[in-house]
């Protein structure tokens, strides 16, 4: 059997350089109110990130031409 088919290899990498950058942060400043209104219990996640850029992600693929 002769092949004279050709293929290619083919590499996509997607966020190369993402350095897992926060777009989304906790805005909830306290987690309870009071009958009052007066703010309790503060939250102690307040202002950190809670959602990352998608992560760095590769893939494969094979090209084949008959």
């Amino acid at each position: 059997m002769n092949w004279q088919g050709r293929f290619n290899l083919i590499l996509d990498i997607n966020h190369l350089i993402n350095n897992r950058t926060a777009v989304l942060f906790d805005q909830q400043h306290y987690l309870d109110v009071s009958p009052e209104g007066n703010n309790l219990s503060p939250n102690p996640s307040y202002g950190n990130a809670t959602r990352y850029l998608t992560p760095r992600t590769f893939r494969l693929g094979v090209e084949i031409d008959l």
